[in-house]
């Protein structure tokens, strides 16, 4: 006694059980979270990539002693000034009509 009447019929029956499966598992859920994480580490990774490249050329032209870079970063980041400079800010986004 056959138990399909086709090749075609036996295949079908067994990819449709066979996926059946992979879905019902937890295996095919996990896979999927896994490409969904991978491709969110890989964003990641190409962020740090970028952060590591600039970091590198600030950390170079400290080392060359760029004076020009370093008085403005100081300037701009920590608010210094050169001795008996007086500085002026502007607010560019005054709420004063």
């Amino acid at each position: 006694m056959k138990l399909f009447k086709t090749k075609k019929q036996a295949l079908a029956i067994t990819l449709t059980a066979m996926a059946a499966f992979l879905v019902l598992n937890g295996s095919f859920f996990g896979l999927i979270h896994n490409i969904f994480e991978l491709r969110k580490l890989n964003k990641t990774a190409a962020a740090l990539d970028v952060e590591y490249e600039t970091l590198t050329k600030q950390y170079k032209k400290i080392q060359d002693g760029d004076t020009s870079y370093i008085e403005d970063t100081a300037r701009v980041k920590y608010n210094m000034s050169k001795l008996n400079e007086i500085e002026f800010r502007i607010d560019n986004e005054s709420t004063h009509p």
